[in-house]
């Protein structure tokens, strides 16, 4: 079989703050394929990489996605703050989960266009199954830029907990949106559960984000069991058929101490700054 033909021309990955069927996305589509189709070479500004980050005005360019920068490592505390520091001692935080009143979604990565994207989590975030850390006032324009991960010690009744982990960004008026999420159902080890039971450590890959956070407004982190109907809610049965004809409802215990829950968050070094 002959090879396939391949043109040797430089390959950009370009992103933006859009949902599924945003307009803008056919646009800005478009203009990169007639550059292409018309030979024209990326400038020293325009690289391997264009971004135009949420909450951002203007595109971004660099050479490699992630692009380069340091990891910022921020640890809940039982006060509901979220500091560089961890704990000195460790604590726990709790929540029931009700899968007959699922954790609803509020925003993320979906298909649904009335659902999907950037959301204001007031509503999620007062309810009593979302555990919620907030930290201080960020000091400069802070561009996050890679994949967030969340490590979560916790303990549950369910023997296959579901765990959804969310960075949001504070405003200035007081009001939380999300910047990346992600999920994962934690396989069943076989360990007899309860209130006595041992803590296991997750770790959740909130997936790929780029999100400029202004001076002055604050990082959040969101951990609850669900995000409905984004993923299905776990119906606490073991039931890997996804039997929604019974429900039964578990109760959530997180470790925070030196060596538990912690956000790492990628900071990218901005050109120019």
């Amino acid at each position: 079989m002959a090879a396939p033909f391949i043109r040797r021309r430089p390959v950009r990955l370009v992103a933006g703050p859009w949902t599924h069927v945003s307009p803008e996305i056919s646009t800005v589509a478009v203009a990169e394929s007639l550059r292409q189709l018309a030979g024209v070479e990326a400038s020293h500004a325009e690289r391997a990489v264009r971004i135009r980050p949420i909450g951002g005005s203007s595109w971004l360019s660099f050479d490699a996605w992630p692009p380069p920068g340091h990891l910022l490592t921020l640890h809940p505390h039982e006060d509901g703050s979220l500091r560089p520091e961890p704990p000195t001692h460790t604590a726990e935080v709790g929540y029931h989960y009700d899968p007959a009143r699922p954790t609803p979604m509020a925003g993320g990565r979906s298909l649904n266009v009335w659902t999907a994207g950037r959301r204001d989590q007031k509503v999620r975030e007062e309810r009593d199954d979302v555990l919620v850390w907030t930290s201080g006032r960020l000091t400069r324009d802070t561009l996050v830029a890679g994949e967030v991960e969340v490590t979560v010690q916790m303990a549950s009744t369910n023997p296959t907990v579901d765990l959804f982990g969310r960075l949001c960004e504070l405003d200035g008026g007081g009001r939380s949106w999300n910047i990346a999420d992600g999920y994962l159902r934690a396989a069943d080890d076989g360990t007899e559960r309860g209130r006595g039971g041992p803590a296991r450590r997750h770790t959740v890959t909130l997936g790929s984000t780029a999100a400029q956070v202004r001076l002055g407004h604050r990082l959040r982190l969101q951990v609850s069991s669900g995000a409905h109907p984004l993923h299905l809610r776990n119906p606490g049965t073991g039931d890997p058929v996804r039997d929604f004809s019974k429900l039964v409802g578990s109760d959530q215990r997180v470790e925070l101490g030196p060596t538990g829950t912690q956000v790492v968050i990628p900071i990218a070094a901005v050109p120019g700054t």
